[in-house]
């Protein structure tokens, strides 16, 4: 009592008659979430063509040990993506390598990044994907393949910037 009316006594807050913080919380400094991915991105493993047979793909997962393979157009444009998961069942049937194309089996519907989009689209994309990779275009006017973002290599690039700010 003595100490909270002597603080008062002299114009300042006493540790007794206060109920939150005597100074503003520090405030958490944000990850450097606004920077690029161009700053971050990788060259792309090889690619499949809409028009390669099953067989075809089914090698190119094979020789490259890739988990995931991006699917482009005949003018170099990303059509989509095909996960070995997708396929294994089917590897051991060879009726399939010559009937069905990458068209076939490729998922279109996958969230792509420019050069430009900044590291919280990234996550956030990365939160509507499966994979362990995007692909990245160089602008949505010229969506021809420039490159991969791996999402390890993201979420250590955020953990990483968090730690220095």
């Amino acid at each position: 009592v003595i100490a909270h009316v002597t603080a008062a006594g002299f114009g300042r807050k006493s540790i007794y008659g206060t109920t939150g913080p005597l100074h503003p919380p520090i405030q958490p400094t944000q990850p450097r979430i606004h920077r690029q991915v161009g700053e971050l991105m990788k060259p792309l493993p090889p690619c499949a063509t809409v028009s390669d047979s099953f067989g075809t793909v089914a090698e190119r997962f094979v020789a490259d040990r890739l988990p995931e393979l991006a699917v482009v157009d005949a003018e170099g444009k990303l059509a989509g993506m095909i996960w070995l998961t997708d396929i294994s069942g089917h590897l051991q049937d060879p009726s399939l390598a010559r009937l069905v194309t990458a068209a076939d089996i490729l998922r279109p519907d996958i969230p792509v990044l420019t050069r430009d989009a900044t590291w919280l689209e990234a996550l956030q994309a990365f939160a509507r994907h499966q994979g362990s990779w995007l692909p990245i275009l160089e602008s949505r006017e010229n969506p021809q393949l420039a490159g991969r973002l791996l999402e390890d290599d993201l979420l250590l690039a955020v953990a990483h910037s968090e730690k220095l700010a």
